[in-house]
């Protein structure tokens, strides 16, 4: 290893492949190389990389900050536990987004130093928000739709905290929401690892921890998992900073081969979307799936040729599926006549369609050379407040508006 460094210290190419290739043995054959050659830029540059020392990036008021954070959000997560009377089931329907968006909503404000006269109108929705959804009567519909659509509105609001109304931190807002997920979906995983470990080792001795760790542990625990994923994506941002853009690359071709296989097998499968609601359920779910997907591909793209069809072909295969839905929920609606979750499904899946039609014809547009991607990433970003205005309106105005009816 040390010949192969010193006949390649001016071929950069070589010796990275190298590094790449056996990282400890490059190091420790580095490290020997004779005296004489130090003085060389690529000597110095690779002393510089292979032995920096980064200082901790953070301090002990961040982790007791972000403590305080996780502390009071595990303090909100167990208000049934301190409170009998209040119904667990009922509780979490109700205030589970707020525990979730509510404190990624805090530490942001925090980390982002936001000035509070900044903050106070999101406040204000917030506190209105949490308000009005407690005064919801459980047994309609039309309140259940308002439980489905309220965590979007409130993402809604967390991006708004993030972003303001610049397009580009609005882009890196859906990135980083894809790291979000994985670096929670890690948290979680190794949380159950630990949680089995734990349980196991005093199930063993005979001392039954079970209910206590339930109930002060992996409360706690899950309240906090998404504060403690943001907290670790901003300080280490290399932890994931590949995994969402890699996830992305590999899942949007399979899915659009599982997609397309899927309308093809539908047409021979007997099943059908016009009269089977439970099918038509989840073909929107499917659908509601491929979009997220669709946003964040587009978020990560780096613009290949390859990568843009895929992302067109993914786009134009999802329109036609929405275009089926859309057509079953109209034959269901001239059928059965409108109801709550008629017209929520109808209004949204009509949203869906004309952003589809509008994201694959700019998508197509890309696939000349001359087209940029900025293109595609407007029109993912300038339609989001129509998205944002169907939540509130379904959330806050359908329930009032149809106990009326």
């Amino acid at each position: 290893m040390k010949e192969q460094i010193f006949e390649n210290l001016q071929n950069p190419e070589v010796l990275e492949h190298l590094y790449r290739k056996n990282k400890s043995g490059f190091k420790t054959a580095f490290s020997s190389l004779p005296e004489e050659v130090n003085h060389l830029p690529i000597v110095q540059f690779w002393n510089t990389r292979l032995y920096f020392k980064e200082e901790s990036v953070i301090t002990k008021n961040e982790w007791m900050t972000v403590g305080l954070i996780c502390f009071f959000l595990g303090l909100y997560a167990k208000i049934p536990d301190f409170f009998p009377a209040v119904e667990s089931d009922s509780f979490y329907l109700r205030n589970l987004p707020f525990i979730l968006f509510g404190g990624l909503s805090v530490y942001f404000v925090w980390s982002k130093r936001i000035a509070l006269s900044t903050i106070l109108p999101f406040l204000l929705i917030f506190l209105l928000s949490l308000c009005y959804i407690h005064f919801l009567p459980l047994n309609r519909d039309t309140t259940h739709l308002a439980f489905i659509h309220l965590p979007f509105f409130l993402w809604s609001i967390l991006g708004y905290i993030y972003a303001g109304n610049d397009n580009k931190a609005k882009l890196e807002f859906l990135q980083y929401i894809g790291d979000l997920v994985v670096m929670t979906v890690i948290i979680l995983l190794s949380g159950a690892l630990m949680t089995g470990l734990t349980l196991g080792l005093f199930d063993l001795i005979n001392v039954n921890i079970t209910d206590f760790y339930v109930h002060y542990v992996i409360i706690w625990g899950l309240a906090s998992a998404p504060v403690v994923s943001t907290f670790l994506l901003e300080k280490y941002p290399q932890m994931v900073s590949q995994v969402a853009p890699t996830i992305a690359k590999i899942f949007t071709p399979m899915v659009l081969l599982i997609l397309s296989a899927y309308l093809v097998t539908l047409l021979y499968s007997g099943k059908d979307p016009y009269t089977d609601r439970d099918f038509l359920l989840v073909f929107n779910l499917v659908l509601i799936g491929v979009l997220a997907l669709i946003f964040f591909s587009i978020a990560e793209n780096n613009g290949s040729s390859f990568s843009r069809w895929v992302l067109f072909l993914l786009a134009l295969v999802s329109f036609i599926v929405n275009a089926v839905a859309l057509s079953a929920i109209l034959f269901r609606i001239t059928s059965y006549g409108w109801t709550p979750n008629r017209f929520a499904i109808f209004g949204g899946n009509l949203l869906i369609f004309i952003h589809l039609l509008w994201i694959t014809w700019q998508l197509g547009r890309s696939l000349k050379s001359s087209i940029p991607l900025e293109g595609v990433n407007r029109v993912l970003l300038s339609y989001i407040p129509v998205y944002i205005l169907w939540m509130m309106f379904i959330t806050f105005f359908l329930p009032l508006i149809w106990s009326f009816k």
